[in-house]
């Protein structure tokens, strides 16, 4: 077998614009976090969601700390998120964006705003009853569990911030040039209130119906009466109060940022004192607490961050990906493709793998494989004999009752009516009419792999008993075609007579006339092999437990390795053409390749460099992210913008 040459290391910075294999199961970093919910009803500790500048929603689920990337589907800014309960939520954004999910933020709907305004701040008081506000003095509410909102007018073009209710009657609303509005009428009538400022407002917050605080831009304030009036607790130049929570008049929590470090503070005497309770030198924007005094905060970049009950110390949460066993990958094209494996976890990626969004299976079993026939209808099976069906890209699954009860291994659909499936315990599967009636077939084998090259030719491969069946009639029966003591996991076949298999003990087999007669290669006895595929009849690539990759561009009589930069088990492995290969495997891994998993230099080239800039947020008050785009994108945060006028 071929051995790479070692590269030195002073190249590394060469071929990095052109790496082999690399992890894309990272959630992506220098994130602006602009706003956070979390709740801890129903559950024993919070879950909770987390709005991300790039359009990302991040999901935590009881288990703090392993974040779930979910889809919305939408090109405009999300500002704010609210949750009525664990199912039930609501983000708003620019442009009068309002989406709503019902499965805890798996699959998000658009709902119709009436408005073309940016949507700053959504509040619910209940269930059926909810606020949202927004630029140019609008807002909105519902009284129908967000089902539809109606525009109330409040008399003002100011842009809002912020808008509480501390119960259905009484609520405020803060925003621009120091405005405060409330109503103790449910919204039927707003009433300005006075602060004095001509700064904005950002956040308002009130522990009963007198005890009250806002912040923003420059300065905090606080009431005693309600609002009547507003008195400043801090005014301090340049810098910034986004967020402030108090669960009694003595004790709160308040956002403090410098412009050089960011600060959660702290009061056990209305404010009469603030002590520090973490500094940290990146910007904070949002604070939140459950019913249960669970605290939480987030900011730039990427941070989060979490106080016990009771406790005085805030923790950062490790934005962990999944440490599921990803056991199946399939892809359609170059960019659309999904990834299945432990605890029910479905992964599907838009844009080539460079970001994963956690899609909802229904279930805690373990997905063995995924399968797609185009980018909207796909079929996984689990262990426990469920088949999985969607056909909206895997937004919804249903479970299909018809299918028998199995331990599923592997699945394959031709088209839409027909497809098979195997267990493990030598059970062959097969539906002509799209999964409303199944066929059952039973041989002395365990099952791990099948493919169809069309509606009549198909192979199954297994771990004990003859290694290779083989159908030329759709299924309704099977041959032996090849028998030896071999543990083979995957088949695969690119037309009816070329087709390669992969197995334990670093054997490979090949066959260039349909199976008639297969070639035996032993590669390397401590190989295990999990996954192969082709391209062609020459371009192949196999994956083992110990994460190496080997390929070939001789149709498998010689293999190379190439560099995985992983030692995890991989367990699958697809591709598109070429270049664009996926690997995944233990602890979430998720490999991709560009090139084929070559390393190689890249020819100079003469380069016209057009530069795309953009700031975030704009208009900004006191900070912006600040992108630009060339060849090679990178971001820059400045942590203080000075002032103009």
């Amino acid at each position: 077998m071929k051995k790479l040459i070692l590269v030195p290391t002073f190249l590394f910075v060469i071929l990095s614009i052109n790496a082999q294999w690399y992890n894309q199961n990272i959630i992506q970093t220098d994130n602006y976090f602009k706003d956070l919910f979390f709740s801890d009803d129903f559950t024993v500790f919070p879950i909770g969601w987390v709005i991300a500048s790039d359009g990302t929603i991040l999901r935590t689920g009881e288990f703090i700390g392993r974040w779930e990337p979910l889809y919305i589907n939408e090109t405009n800014s999300i500002n704010s998120i609210w949750f009525t309960d664990p199912m039930n939520g609501f983000i708003v954004g620019d442009s009068g964006v309002i989406l709503n999910t019902q499965n805890q933020g798996y699959f998000w709907s658009h709902i119709s705003s009436g408005t073309n305004m940016d949507l700053e701040s959504v509040y619910f008081i209940s269930n059926d009853k909810g606020w949202i506000a927004g630029d140019d003095g609008t807002l909105l509410n519902t009284i129908d569990e967000g089902l539809t909102w109606n525009t109330i007018q409040t008399g003002t073009v100011y842009d809002f911030k912020d808008v509480y209710f501390l119960d259905e009657n009484t609520g405020w609303i803060v925003g621009n040039f120091g405005i405060v509005l409330y109503t103790n009428d449910g919204g039927e009538s707003w009433n300005q209130q006075t602060t004095g400022l001509s700064d904005c407002l950002k956040s308002i917050h009130f522990s009963d119906e007198n005890h009250g605080w806002t912040g923003g831009d420059d300065a905090l304030l606080y009431t005693t009466d309600g609002g009547e009036n507003w008195e400043t607790n801090i005014y301090q130049y340049g810098f910034y109060y986004p967020s402030v929570y108090f669960a009694d008049q003595n004790e709160g929590w308040m956002l403090t940022n410098t412009g050089m470090e960011g600060i959660v503070e702290y009061t056990q005497d209305g404010g009469n004192t603030w002590e520090p309770q973490i500094s940290l030198n990146y910007t904070l924007e949002s604070l939140c607490f459950t019913t249960q005094n669970w605290g939480f905060a987030v900011g730039y970049p990427d941070h989060i961050l979490i106080l016990p009950p009771g406790g005085s110390n805030w923790g950062q949460l490790e934005l962990d990906f999944l440490e599921n066993y990803l056991l199946s990958v399939c892809f359609i094209d170059s960019l659309t493709g999904w990834a299945a494996g432990g605890d029910g976890i479905i992964l599907k990626t838009m844009d080539g793998g460079d970001h994963w969004y956690v899609q909802h299976g229904n279930t805690d079993h373990g997905f063995s494989c995924i399968h797609f026939i185009n980018e909207l209808e796909g079929w996984t099976a689990d262990y426990y004999g469920e088949i999985l069906h969607t056909v909206d890209g895997g937004n919804h699954w249903e479970k299909v009752l018809s299918a028998p009860v199995f331990n599923y291994y592997s699945i394959f659909f031709i088209d839409s009516q027909k497809g098979w499936a195997v267990s493990y315990d030598g059970h062959v599967v097969k539906t002509t009419d799209g999964c409303d009636t199944w066929s059952e077939q039973q041989y002395p084998n365990a099952f791990t792999s099948i493919i169809f090259i069309d509606e009549d030719h198909g192979w199954i491969t297994s771990s004990y008993g003859p290694a290779i069946l083989y159908s030329d009639n759709g299924g309704e029966s099977w041959i032996q075609q090849f028998q030896w003591d071999l543990k083979i996991h995957e088949v695969y076949f690119i037309d009816v007579q070329n087709g390669w298999c992969a197995g334990g003990n670093g054997y490979i087999l090949k066959t260039s006339d349909g199976g008639d007669n297969w070639v035996v290669k032993e590669l390397n006895p401590d190989y295990w092999f999990t996954s192969i595929k082709f391209t062609d009849q020459n371009n192949g690539w196999v994956v083992d437990w110990n994460g190496i990759i080997l390929h070939t561009t001789d149709g498998g009589e010689n293999w190379e390795e190439q560099v995985s930069n992983t030692n995890k088990w991989l367990c699958s492995i697809d591709l598109s053409d070429n270049n664009n290969i996926w690997a995944v495997g233990a602890d979430g891994t998720i490999l991709h390749t560009t090139n084929g998993g070559t390393v190689g230099t890249k020819e100079p080239q003469n380069i016209n460099i057009e530069i795309k800039l953009s700031v975030y947020p704009n208009p900004f008050s006191w900070k912006a992210q600040i992108s630009f785009n060339t060849l090679f994108p990178q971001t820059f945060f400045y942590p203080q913008i000075p002032r103009i006028g």
